[in-house]
């Protein structure tokens, strides 16, 4: 329901995760071994001595990621990494870019093409700010089908933790730059963790637990997803209700962004670290605790959007302003269409809008068909046709042995197969489940 694990959780029995700022502690001798888990600093949501006005808080920013990309480049320099970058059409990776751009011109910056082309945007934007480097977009045929054996591959080495689709196409892109690109050591910059100040978080309501219920956090409802993998819902229920009332942080605003940050470490920026690391060392320089520390205590929720982020670049470098976002029509230098652009990308996450979307969705979602094929036209092989995508689910499940009784089939056949992540999501852990399988069969018991 969530595409991602709440806490320490992960899928498997008895095996959790580390969650960030924590670090294995293993003391002991040949007989023997202990460990303890330790957080290597404090870590909470609570809002605390705020910011009096916004242009201070913007320039408190600016100085906190600037000295984190400073502290990376000159890391990653003692240590012989070459560095490489991102850079999109969008907003986060030419905050990267501009701070890159003040420690170092040795810098590869590279546009993927892995959904759409916004070359067009990155190069303009790269010569706008004096060419920093040397820029490159990558080009080539990356389409993937379910058909591709690799499939089941990619995602077992990704955990499992986005969908079959993002997770291919993404997988390739980074393999291609590997082969074709890099042969040294190399870090590579990413524009992950701009979205706690850009994108407008969806309304708190009531409380985040009955939030889920009304539909505002998942495209699934509680009751269907609950159905999907043969759980009980009001078990389930209860213990979404109690973890979210175990946050330390009580007041209303400070759970959000708690839940927020879990969803962008957990899920977002969790699965595109995972595949990185595959072949570079990932630096987030927006996520660097100075940075995000003010961000979670000190910043009101109500001032972070995209007016903010637009004035956040520019006390960076004004000249960051000067290119339009790919496929957006917003003047970033007006500050009256900022406004209205603003205004509406708040309206669209208020609690009213969500609901109807999600029932116009659940009954007509052929109404969307045109824009998903639009969207992702270059990369998809019968992403959108039901019939074939029933057929692979079908084909997944029946393949499974050990795990088949997780799935309730009847329910999924019913309620899925729509043209968004829900049907992706589910065939995305059948063949992850097929993998592991594969692998760890003498892992599971005989029993359920």
């Amino acid at each position: 329901m969530l595409e991602y694990p709440l806490g320490n959780k992960t899928i498997f029995k008895n095996i959790c995760r580390l969650c960030p700022a924590q670090m294995i502690i293993v003391n002991g001798n040949n007989d023997k071994l202990n460990f303890a888990i330790n957080n290597s600093t404090d870590f909470n949501f609570v809002l605390k001595n705020p910011f009096s006005d916004k242009k201070k808080s913007i320039n408190y920013l600016r100085e906190m990621f600037l000295e984190s990309v400073k502290n990376r480049v000159n890391t990653l320099k003692d240590k012989g990494y070459e560095i490489i970058s991102d850079l999109s059409g969008g907003y986060d990776t030419r905050a990267v870019l501009e701070g890159l751009r003040r420690y170092t011109k040795n810098v590869y910056y590279f546009t993927f093409e892995y959904i759409r082309d916004e070359s067009n945007c990155a190069r303009l934007l790269f010569e706008k700010i004096g060419a920093p480097g040397v820029y490159q977009k990558l080009s080539f045929d990356n389409k993937f089908s379910l058909e591709d054996e690799n499939i089941s591959q990619f995602l077992y080495k990704t955990d499992g933790l986005v969908n079959y689709h993002t997770m291919a196409v993404c997988y390739k892109d980074l393999e291609f730059l590997k082969k074709n690109f890099l042969r040294k050591p190399t870090a590579r910059f990413c524009g992950l963790g701009g979205e706690f100040i850009r994108h407008p978080c969806k309304n708190y309501y009531r409380s985040l637990f009955y939030g889920f219920e009304k539909g505002l956090y998942s495209r699934l409802s509680i009751d269907v997803a609950c159905k999907i993998v043969n759980q009980n819902i009001n078990k389930y229920k209860e213990m979404l209700k109690n973890y979210f009332d175990s946050y330390p942080e009580k007041m209303p605003e400070d759970q959000l962004k708690r839940f927020y940050y879990e969803y962008y470490n957990h899920y977002v920026d969790w699965g595109g670290e995972e595949r990185g690391r595959l072949y570079f060392w990932t630096v987030e320089p927006l996520w660097g605790l100075n940075f995000v520390r003010p961000i979670f205590n000190q910043l009101p929720l109500s001032w972070t959007g995209y007016r903010y982020y637009v004035q956040f670049l520019k006390s960076l470098n004004p000249l960051l302003l000067k290119v339009p976002i790919y496929d957006s029509r917003i003047n970033l230098e007006s500050m009256f269409g900022l406004y209205f652009y603003d205004f509406f990308e708040k309206l669209k996450k208020s609690n009213f809008a969500i609901i109807f979307r999600r029932k116009i969705q659940s009954r007509i979602p052929s109404l969307m068909i045109p824009y998903y094929k639009r969207k992702y036209k270059k990369t998809t092989v019968g992403r959108f046709d039901r019939n074939y995508l029933f057929k692979k689910s079908q084909y997944y499940y029946e393949a499974l042995k050990h795990t088949k009784n997780i799935f309730n089939f009847n329910i999924i056949k019913r309620k899925l197969f729509k043209p968004d992540d829900d049907t992706e999501r589910v065939l995305t852990l059948m063949i992850y489940f097929k993998e592991i399988e594969k692998r760890f069969g003498n892992k599971f018991s005989n029993s359920n």
